[in-house]
């Protein structure tokens, strides 16, 4: 097979579980970036969001991470 998926195998992950996990962080990250960029101009809105954001991320990560 041209791809091994090797990184799916050692997270014991199925191809589709993994695709959407990862949608999720990129729609996670890209609201946080929207925010981010809303935040640079009027610094009163969106104090906490990215702080809020790399919580989340982390928690998910550490989540998936000992699913092994």
């Amino acid at each position: 097979m041209f791809f091994e998926f090797k990184h799916l195998k050692a997270m014991n992950m199925g191809y589709f579980e993994h695709m959407f996990i990862s949608l999720n962080y990129v729609a996670i990250l890209f609201i946080s970036a929207i925010k981010a960029l809303i935040h640079s101009f009027i610094p009163d809105l969106f104090e906490t969001s990215t702080s809020q954001c790399i919580v989340e991320i982390n928690n998910k990560l550490s989540k998936h991470h000992t699913k092994k």
